[in-house]
């Protein structure tokens, strides 16, 4: 009988009643496997997986396992399985789509793509300042009681790394919701999912509290004063400096 990755034989304790959570987990874990050896460049456009016989043998889970990791794998744009020639690896910048991006932040914590990290704070930039505009000119009282509300929290824990960072994340994605654009909301989703998997690498911003609560502050005062070029500006002054900041932290831990 095969021993999958999610068995107690890999150390790990099932939790009672929780069969169908684990075989989650177990293909979770297999694409995120694949995902990693992929976006790492162990398999190039045009390169074929092993046959799953062999490659769920590899990886010491069953074929129906391996099957729905590789569904998934396939709705990513990262492979095309078709019968008779097996799963073959896509060009992702051509095939992959917004969803790819909550499953970035791996690839850019394990050295894959350098450019990736720079150019997500750059999306981050220019996506933040467009959507703010029109929360500026949506935003409901609904949305300005929320985004007050979190931002006095925020000015309240300010000398909390952990709060500040969890707290900025959260206003970015209140302001989306206040622009009442479901893709941006949905983009900027996307976005934090990717921010979250790798949360180590973007820190050295929020470690003066006091800065970021102002900066975004001044966003959210120019989305509550309909103000959409204001919020604007302030949204991307933010991320510019904020991603200087990132970017000097960063070159600095190469150095070392």
């Amino acid at each position: 009988m095969t021993k999958e990755l999610g068995s107690p034989a890999f150390g790990e304790v099932p939790p009672r009643g929780a069969g169908p959570l684990l075989r989650s987990s177990l293909v979770d874990r297999i694409v995120e496997r694949l995902k990693q050896d992929i976006l790492l460049g162990h398999y190039g456009p045009g390169g074929k997986l092993a046959p799953e016989r062999q490659l769920a043998a590899s990886l010491g889970v069953t074929r129906v396992s391996l099957k729905h990791a590789l569904g998934r794998l396939e709705q990513l744009g990262l492979i095309r399985t078709r019968h008779g020639v097996g799963s073959v690896v896509q060009d992702y910048e051509s095939s992959a789509g917004a969803e790819l991006l909550s499953h970035l932040g791996s690839a850019v914590e394990q050295g894959a793509h350098a450019p990736l990290f720079e150019e997500i704070l750059e999306l981050r930039t220019l996506m933040v300042g467009a959507f703010v505009r029109l929360a500026a000119r949506r935003r409901k009282p609904k949305h300005v009681t929320e985004l007050k509300t979190l931002i006095a929290e925020l000015g309240a824990k300010k000398d909390d790394l952990l709060e500040v960072q969890r707290l900025e994340n959260e206003i970015i994605r209140g302001l989306a919701r206040a622009s009442r654009n479901r893709p941006f909301v949905f983009l900027t989703n996307s976005v934090s999912q990717a921010y979250k998997t790798n949360l180590e690498a973007y820190r050295a911003q929020f470690t003066d509290g006091s800065w970021v609560a102002m900066r975004l502050g001044q966003i959210v005062d120019a989305v509550v004063a309909m103000d959409e070029e204001g919020a604007r500006q302030a949204a991307e002054t933010y991320f510019e400096q904020a991603a200087a900041r990132l970017l000097l932290k960063q070159k600095a831990i190469k150095k070392r």
